[in-house]
């Protein structure tokens, strides 16, 4: 069963969750992997989301999630600001603190505290914003005794931080080379609890928007990146070009890959993926998505593997109230 309830009274909004599951998931997660665990036992979850709001565009809130069942508790709590300032300037912080108790056998099992733990996550983020420049700075830290069985907090133990300086030109010359055109110089560090780097990376990226409703993403990363204590290059790239050579077809292509780390028995590799898409809507009614992925993983021995997966979706709509779909 479950039960819902979400408004707002004059500058008060408020939501509320609370469902009944039979099956219980658990994601133990820690700095460098995570695992999962599921369990055939009730248990209780709870959502309460407050926010109020100040001025025109600023919010204070408080946030509490609770789940419980036999033997076992995860309750997080904690308090938010979005404070814009002026009409250039953004800060976002939120604070959360949690308390976790597993079963017994589950935290012996799966080397988890058997008794009740705590732990915290912070998030601090500051922008100044104008037409054409934005800067940046952001950081965020979640303690190995965080967990949020509400949410989906897959890695902990780690403090990251990340800044940059993004300039945009902009026309309003539908017959301009280029609609919209961004480019981005940053840096992302993230260490562990101890302080010992586990990746550091500065980057770049370039975002075009042009003719044809055509988009040009690509973005690269010259760092290292250390795994079970072995440092690997970190030099990646993604790029991504869609456009519309006529109105009901979209065609676009991905590709992305650099240096990679064969996880399974900690050595470097390289990663090269390629993704075609297209989507066709023919009339009013039928719209058909097509995408292909083909990927490679090479190590110094060779080819690790190759995949190729390839999906297409037809749907047909008869009308705004029923739809038939084909995968």
């Amino acid at each position: 069963w479950g039960a819902k309830v979400a408004g707002k009274v004059g500058r008060s909004a408020v939501g509320f969750l609370s469902v009944r599951d039979d099956v219980t998931n658990f994601l133990f997660p820690a700095t460098e992997w995570s695992s999962s665990a599921q369990r055939e036992q009730q248990s209780t979850g709870t959502v309460l989301r407050y926010l109020y709001d100040i001025g025109a565009s600023s919010t204070l809130g408080g946030l509490f999630t609770n789940r419980e069942g036999d033997d076992y508790l995860n309750r997080v709590y904690g308090v938010d600001l979005d404070l814009r300032f002026s009409s250039k300037d953004t800060l976002r912080l939120q604070v959360l603190e949690s308390e976790t108790r597993y079963p017994h056998d589950i935290a012996e099992k799966y080397d988890q505290p058997t008794d009740e733990f705590t732990g915290r996550a912070t998030d601090f983020f500051y922008a100044h914003q104008t037409r054409s420049d934005e800067v940046y700075a952001m950081y965020r830290e979640i303690s190995p005794g965080f967990r949020a069985d509400l949410g989906f907090v897959s890695q902990t133990g780690f403090k990251h931080y990340d800044t940059g300086y993004l300039h945009v030109w902009q026309q309003n010359d539908p017959k301009h080379w280029y609609n919209r055109l961004q480019v981005w110089l940053g840096y992302e560090h993230d260490d562990d609890w101890d302080g010992n780097m586990l990746r550091s990376a500065p980057g770049t990226f370039v975002m075009y928007d042009g003719p044809l409703q055509s988009f040009l993403y690509g973005i690269f990363y010259f760092g290292k990146r250390t795994y079970l204590g072995n440092e690997y290059d970190d030099r990646t790239y993604d790029v991504r070009f869609f456009f519309n050579p006529v109105g009901n077809l979209r065609l676009g292509l991905r590709a992305d890959g650099g240096d990679g780390i064969d996880y399974a028995n900690n050595r470097p590799g390289t990663r090269f993926r390629l993704r075609p898409s297209m989507e066709l809507f023919a009339g009013r009614h039928l719209r058909i998505d097509f995408n292909h992925i083909y990927e490679t993983f090479d190590i110094d021995q060779g080819r690790l593997y190759t995949a190729n997966l390839s999906e297409m979706r037809t749907i047909y709509q008869f009308n705004r109230r029923a739809f038939v779909r084909l995968i």
